[in-house]
This record gives C-alpha cells, sequence and structure tokens, in this order.
C-alpha cells in the first residue's frame, strides 16, 4: 500500500496571500496512507472537455499525480478530468471494503481566469457501506466574494488568475467503502486532477454515520470501447395525463463510426408504456412508434422490455423517449435502460420512475413563458403538444424559420397548418433567428464582411459591413418572419464574442472610419448604432411584407448598463429597436438568478426582462428550483422566462412550471405593471432567508425563500407598518390565508422553497 502525505501552503490554510505560484507548493509524499490511490471509480457524466479527455480518465484522480504546470491552467492536461456542459458532477470512489476515514479531499479548479472557469458553488463529501444509502460527512459552500477569508476551507478569492485548490474535508470520524463527491459547479464547467482518502485510526464499528443525504445520486459504468445509454439523473418521470418526455443521453465509444446500429434496451414496469422514441435532430430525427417487445421476470421485479432500433452518436444527447403511465400521482417504481450494438452490450441500469399529475392551468396573456430554443422538428414529432404545452401555462411556441421548408417544398404547408393549429389553440408564436452568425459563417469565401485593415481583412467582424449578404440576411428573417408573423422575435447575435471584438479595435477599419465620417458622434455610440441597424432594416423590411405587423422583439444577452460585445447597446436599441432584455441567466441556483433580475429591474422603469434560464440541460437541479427560478423572475421585476433548450425538462419539471405559472398568472397584471418593492421595510431575522417582491399601487407580493439549508426552516417575517387586511399566499390551487399574529408573518419552507405573500400596504 503507497502512502501520501499532502504539505500544504501556510497561506493557504489562512487563506491570505492566494497567487498561483503559492498555489504550486503542494506535494505527495509517504506519510498518510492514501486509501484511495489506484482504486476504480465511476461519474454522473464523461469528463468530455476535449483537451483532457482521453482513456486515463478513469485512472487520472487516483494516480497520486497532479498536474506540473506552474500556471495550474489544469484543463489543458492530459492527467486532469474537466467536465464542460454538466454543471453538476457526482463522482463514486470504490475502497474495495469497509475502511475508516480521517480526511476527504480533492483538488478543484477555480480562479475565474475566464468566465466559466470558476470553483464550485457546493461541494458535499459522502461515505456508503452499499454504494445505496450514503451519509454526508462534509460540506462546502462557496463563500460570497469578498468574504472568502472567513471561510473555514480557505478557498482563496478569484480574481481572474487561475488556480487548484485542495479543498480538505478533515478531522472526520467516518467509515465505508464508497467515498463520494456531489460537485455543484458556480458554472457549467467543472476541473479537477487528484482526489483523496486518508485512512483513521479509529474503528469502524465507533464510526459515526454521517447526516442522511437526500439528494439524488446516480453514477455510471461508462463502457470502455462500447455504448452506454444513460439518464443525468436517477429519478425519471410519466405523466399520467399530458404526454411528458425524458431526454436520453449516451456516450458512444466504440471505434467504428458512430452511424452504426444499435438498440436500446428500456424495461419498464407493468402500468408504464414506452409511446416514442426520438432520435435527436442533428442525426436526422428518426423517430420509432413501434417496438418489439418481450416480458421480463427477474427476481421478483417484472418489465416489459421494449427494444428501440437506432443508431450512435457522438454528442451526449443521444434523443427522447416519451413514456406514458396509468399510476396515480407520486407512485414509484423499477426501470432499467440499457443498450446492446454488434459485438457488445450495455447491463441494464436500474432508475427510480415516477407517476406525476399536472393540474391543468390557463397559460398568461400577458407574462411571455416559453421553452423558446426548440425547434419545430422536435414539437412537431411531440405527441399531444398543443394539449401538454397548454396544461403546462407555456404559451409561445418557438420557430427556427431558417429551417422551416421552403414554400415550393413539400412540408411547407404542413409547417403553416401546425402554426394555425397553435394558433387556434391561443398560443403565440417566436421566432428564433441568428442572422449574424449566419453571415460569418461565410467569411472565408466573402472575407468583405470584416474589418477592412490597411494591410487587408482583418480577423474582426465589421458593424459597418453592408452588401450582399447583409441583403440576404434582411430579407431571409424578413421573409420568413411574413409567412407565421409571431408575436416574439428573439435575436441571438453573439457572433462578436467570438472574435473578441471590441469598439476600439475598430477604429483601424477603414470601412468604419468612412461610416464615421458620414455619421459622426461619440465612437463607441457610432459603433453601436451600425449595429443596431441591423435590427432597424429587418424591422423595416418586414413591415414592407407583412404590413401592420406587431411584435415585441430583443436579443440574447443585451441588458441594461452594458454593450453586450462592444456592439448591442442596450440605451440605443431599448425601447423603439427592442423592448424587453434577454440576460443569460443559465443558473441551477435560484438566488443569483432573481438577484440579477432585481437589479437590472432597478435600471430601466418597466419590467421588461425575460431572461433566457436553463431546465436542466445544462445543469441538473430538484424541479423545486424550476418553479423558484420562475418566481424568482417574475417577483423580482421580470415578465417572462425563455427557456434554453427543450433538454432536460421531465415530467417533473413541466408539474413545477405550471405550479409557478398557476400562482403567477392571476396577478399578471400587478408583475408587469409594478414596481420593486422596498423589502427593507420588512425585517426577517433568519440567516440566509431572501425576501424579493413587486408592488403596484397598494397591493404587494413577497417572496419569501431559502435554498442553501437541506432541512426545514421556519421564520418570522415583520411586516412594515402599512401593511393592512389579511395576508394571502399565493399557491397552485389558489390563495389561502397565511398566519400573521401581531404584524408577524410566519413562514414555514420545507419541500416548498419560495413562498409568495399577498398584502396590503398603505
Amino acid at each position: 500500500m503507497r502512502t501520501t502525505t499532502f504539505i500544504v501552503a501556510l497561506a493557504l490554510i489562512v487563506g491570505v496571500a492566494h497567487t498561483q505560484q503559492e498555489l504550486r507548493p503542494f506535494e505527495l509524499d509517504d506519510t498518510e496512507e492514501n486509501l484511495a490511490l489506484d482504486q476504480s471509480y465511476l461519474f454522473s457524466a464523461i469528463p468530455s472537455y476535449r483537451l483532457t479527455n482521453n482513456e486515463t480518465d478513469l485512472y487520472d484522480l487516483t494516480d497520486g499525480m497532479i498536474t506540473r504546470r506552474p500556471d495550474d491552467k489544469i484543463w489543458f492536461e492530459a492527467n486532469a478530468c474537466a467536465w464542460h456542459g454538466d454543471a453538476q458532477v457526482n463522482i463514486r470512489l470504490d475502497l474495495g471494503e469497509i475502511q475508516p476515514i480521517k480526511e476527504i479531499g480533492i483538488r478543484l479548479l477555480g480562479g475565474a481566469e475566464q468566465g466559466g472557469l470558476k470553483f464550485p458553488a457546493e461541494v458535499v463529501a459522502m461515505v456508503s457501506d452499499d454504494g445505496q444509502s450514503w451519509g454526508q460527512v462534509g460540506r462546502f459552500v462557496k463563500p460570497v466574494a469578498g468574504e472568502e477569508a472567513a471561510d473555514p476551507f480557505g478557498m482563496p478569492a478569484e480574481d481572474g488568475v487561475a488556480y487548484t485548490y485542495p479543498l480538505r474535508f478533515a478531522g472526520l470520524n467516518a467509515a465505508g467503502r464508497y467515498v463520494a463527491f456531489m460537485i455543484a459547479g458556480d458554472a457549467a464547467f467543472i476541473a479537477s486532477d487528484e482526489m483523496w482518502v486518508f485512512k483513521g485510526e479509529h474503528a469502524v464499528a465507533e464510526a459515526e454515520p454521517g447526516t442522511q443525504y437526500d439528494g439524488d445520486f446516480v453514477v455510471h459504468s461508462f463502457q470502455a470501447g462500447g455504448v452506454t445509454a444513460f439518464f443525468p439523473k436517477a429519478r425519471v418521470y410519466a405523466c399520467d395525463n399530458v404526454q411528458s418526455y425524458q431526454t436520453l443521453h449516451g456516450f458512444d465509444n466504440r471505434p467504428e463510426p458512430k452511424s452504426q446500429p444499435a438498440e436500446l434496451i428500456v424495461d419498464l414496469p407493468d402500468g408504464v408504456t414506452l409511446r416514442r422514441w426520438k432520435l435527436n435532430q442533428r442525426f436526422g430525427g428518426a423517430l420509432v412508434d413501434e417496438f418489439e417487445t418481450e416480458q421480463i421476470e427477474d427476481g421478483e421485479q417484472a418489465f416489459t422490455r421494449y427494444i428501440v432500433p437506432t443508431r450512435g452518436i457522438y454528442i451526449k444527447s443521444w434523443g427522447t423517449l416519451f413514456f406514458q403511465t396509468e399510476w396515480e400521482d407520486g407512485r414509484s417504481g423499477t426501470m432499467r435502460l440499457g443498450c446492446r450494438w454488434e459485438g457488445g452490450e450495455q447491463a441494464p441500469e436500474e432508475y427510480t420512475i415516477e407517476a406525476v399529475h399536472i393540474y391543468p392551468v390557463t397559460p398568461p396573456a400577458r407574462l411571455h413563458m416559453s421553452i423558446a430554443w426548440m425547434t419545430q422538428m422536435f414539437w412537431q414529432d411531440w405527441p399531444d403538444f398543443i394539449e401538454t404545452y397548454r396544461a403546462c401555462g407555456l404559451n409561445g411556441v418557438p420557430l427556427v424559420p431558417r429551417y422551416a421548408p421552403k414554400p415550393e417544398a413539400d412540408g411547407f404547408r404542413d409547417y403553416l397548418d401546425a402554426v394555425a393549429e397553435c394558433r387556434e389553440a391561443g398560443l403565440q408564436i417566436v421566432n428564433n433567428s441568428s442572422p449574424i452568425h449566419a453571415i460569418m459563417a461565410q467569411k472565408k469565401d466573402h472575407p468583405e464582411v470584416m474589418c477592412q485593415f490597411e494591410d487587408g481583412p482583418s480577423e474582426l467582424p465589421c458593424p459597418s459591413y453592408r452588401g450582399e449578404l447583409w441583403d440576404a440576411e434582411v430579407e431571409v428573417v424578413a421573409q420568413r418572419y411574413a409567412w407565421t408573423q409571431a408575436e416574439w422575435l428573439l435575436y441571438d447575435c453573439e457572433a462578436f464574442s467570438g472574435y473578441g471584438y471590441r469598439a476600439e479595435q475598430g477604429k483601424q477599419c477603414l470601412r468604419c472610419q468612412a461610416a464615421f465620417a458620414e455619421r459622426g458622434g461619440e465612437w463607441e455610440k457610432f459603433i453601436a448604432q451600425q449595429g443596431a441597424d441591423f435590427y432597424r432594416a429587418v424591422h423595416a423590411r418586414i413591415q414592407e411584407l407583412a404590413p401592420g405587423a406587431q411584435f415585441e422583439a430583443g436579443a440574447y444577452g443585451v441588458q441594461p448598463g452594458e454593450v453586450y460585445h462592444g456592439v448591442w447597446d442596450w440605451d440605443i436599441l431599448y425601447p423603439d429597436v427592442h423592448q424587453f432584455s434577454m440576460p443569460s441567466l443559465y443558473s441551477f441556483r435560484p438566488e443569483p438568478v432573481g438577484d440579477e433580475v432585481r437589479r437590472l429591474r432597478g435600471l430601466i422603469a418597466a419590467s421588461d426582462i425575460i431572461p433566457w434560464v436553463q431546465p436542466g440541460d445544462l445543469g441538473e437541479m430538484p424541479a423545486e428550483h424550476i418553479r423558484a427560478i420562475v418566481l424568482e423572475v417574475l417577483f423580482n421585476g421580470g415578465r417572462g422566462v425563455a427557456y434554453y433548450t427543450n433538454k432536460g425538462i421531465d415530467g417533473a419539471d413541466l408539474r413545477a412550471i405550471s405550479e409557478a405559472v398557476a400562482i403567477a398568472q392571476p396577478i399578471e397584471d400587478m408583475i408587469i405593471d409594478g414596481q420593486l418593492l422596498d423589502v427593507d421595510e420588512f425585517h426577517c431575522g433568519c440567516e440566509g432567508v431572501r425576501l424579493g417582491g413587486i408592488q403596484s399601487g397598494d397591493q404587494a407580493v413577497l417572496l419569501v425563500s431559502e435554498y442553501e439549508t437541506p432541512t426545514d426552516i421556519e421564520c418570522s417575517v415583520q411586516l412594515p407598518e402599512g401593511a393592512t387586511g389579511v395576508v394571502h399566499e399565493l399557491t397552485p390551487d389558489g390563495q389561502r390565508e397565511a398566519a400573521v399574529v401581531d404584524g408577524v408573518l410566519s413562514v414555514t419552507l420545507d419541500d416548498t422553497r419560495a413562498r409568495a405573500y399577498l398584502m396590503t400596504l398603505q
């Protein structure tokens, strides 16, 4: 048995100086017995970041080696593991037998050298005897920026310089065969190069079991040289009254081309059926509605086995399974998922499948609720789409018109008929467009679209370019709008970001110089006006093709107080060109979403904020967080949400959305027409409990929430003297009288982590 010593610089322990050079005194030696050394482990997701991904990923974290880069940029290192696009990662380590444990640790990337390269928001350390039931023995929660010195783990501040920090759960009196980490990122990037488990001197029988971990914990045995089918969560869902779906992930590690055939093995308990399989649209979107089935008995368990013919893939998102059930709400059972291919088979893994009932809600008339980044190719293949979408309170049906059939194509009439059917059901249409990307994609053959320097075309997109491609894109966007006359126009114009464009650099462009000589003004405002001209041209052409067309427009990332990518200036665009802001708030934690919406609302006079949020495809989260994020947006100054993407949404998430809409829909006028509530007039003595809200006239809604504490919270909120009359809690089932005694509102935050209260303020 090799042993290991960790020598950590004193500066790290006390949390003072933390430059990358000071983080390097971290050596492996021979005094502590490291039980993790050379032991196997499993992941919840493949560490797929291209610069670290290789055949050693299942050994890199227990090989006793740390990366030796002096700059700590471990995302460049082959003997590190990095996850890109997975905001939560589970790791399960098998020690081979139950062992006494005194320390568990892991080195993690932080520093925020780039926007997404942040230290994780939360890390939970767990132990288990059987790998099924887990005891939590340690938990790290990232301190608020500026308060790192008080962090008991000594996490250094993130100042834009990369570091790899050893997170140590020390002084434990634990035991177990299995050790696990649940790592929740502060962004969708997590990286590590080593973990360890130090053997304790205490007897196993004297070990403390830790606090029961109630969260879902799932890992997978990824097939070397084969195919692995998996769900990102341990629990999947089937609805009894609407058609939900489950996004299936896959890892195809076969050496032959990924287009080779494969078959999914889906074992479902009695009362649950598979209605449809849809392959990811990137691989053609093939549908399967008829399956080969057989009855399977395994001990006391009986299943109907569905054999689903499909093909391999080279990305994580494999496709979509549409389950149905006749079970009552809340009933659960076991299902299994596996895969087979020529020459190999993945043994079926067990998951819990639970029935969900969604109580239909009336979609709002003014609030915007949409799964906005979803193609018509997906929702046209979603069985009972309109009924399900409406039942969940969603009201904006997305199109990506660039991919629509041409008028002369056979599918064009079906496309228009599908849009008409949505409108007849009272739904609105949402157009998604990425026109600047389309122009930049042609730069190789058309270098004239780039800034023109004295020595020729540069690598910077030119906001002053006007020409054939510019005109063509104006026509494409306007013409496809005219086909359906959508109520909402959502632009994705991030093309300038990929080139690092800044307005100052454009001063070298001969074309921009000439345009500036004509237009004049301040240079940065001139560049912003040049960019805004594209939107103006599109909207003018729309009015020519569809006179009287009425729509609202917004663009990804454009928000008050900023010039996005050096080009898109909110003050110039709003409100004449764009009517709402679309900040990118892809957190899986509700509090930063609510905080940012509230900050932005304080910068403008109206509730014109519709953020992009994610439903789990950029990091899985509890369905309660889905519900809470909607409430945080609407009760902190927003007027809707747009989801990116349809991947990651399941039946529990759809129910969460419907419950949030049921709370907000009856008071949507108040949400849209109101102002921020002055929460400083309310007082709550419970640490960590958040207050938000809006007010319209003498009516106010107070949002009380807390998301960090794993246990129930009983808290009291002192209402201001102007609060009169009965206070009502807003629930999915309607209003109910809240407990208020002597001006103090009593709030219980249990499984429901955010509650809204309607009151009168004089």
